[in-house]
């Protein structure tokens, strides 16, 4: 059995992605509505409910398996993120029900570190993502501030 998995940070790049779980059935460009991207004060990626915002991504048909080692990675043991279930409208525009990561605790936006918005900004590219949407997410990464 399969599951959407929606990737919005560095597991939009794809060798990052296979280097943690391998081979993915399928992958296709997806926007979370009613959310906005904003970093951590780690500086990693995280989303927050927005009613005005969407955040691009993409969605990986995973297995069960390659999302507990997801949950590894995204420290959902130790609290760090938790899995949440969303709908997402795809690239063809249809919606599809997928599990994303969210930060369990909020904190105060960091700017990330370049190598780690570089991973994200090549996840978008690998998935089709013009300059419109590159700069959009640069923008977000440069703020000094992300009410």
């Amino acid at each position: 059995m399969y599951c959407w998995y929606f990737a919005y940070g560095s597991n939009l790049n794809k060798e990052r992605l296979r280097s943690r779980i391998g081979a993915w059935k399928e992958s296709k460009r997806a926007k979370l509505v009613g959310f906005r991207l904003t970093f951590d004060s780690r500086g990693y990626a995280d989303i927050i409910e927005d009613p005005q915002s969407i955040v691009y991504g993409a969605v990986y048909l995973v297995t069960p398996e390659q999302l507990k080692k997801l949950d590894e990675y995204e420290g959902v043991r130790w609290g760090v993120y938790v899995r949440r279930r969303v709908r997402v409208v795809t690239e063809e525009g249809g919606t599809l029900d997928a599990v994303t990561y969210v930060k369990k605790e909020k904190n105060p936006f960091s700017k990330p570190d370049e190598w780690y918005l570089q991973l994200i900004l090549n996840g978008l590219s690998e998935h089709g993502y013009g300059s419109e949407i590159l700069g959009y997410v640069k923008r977000i990464a440069q703020q000094s501030s992300n009410k």
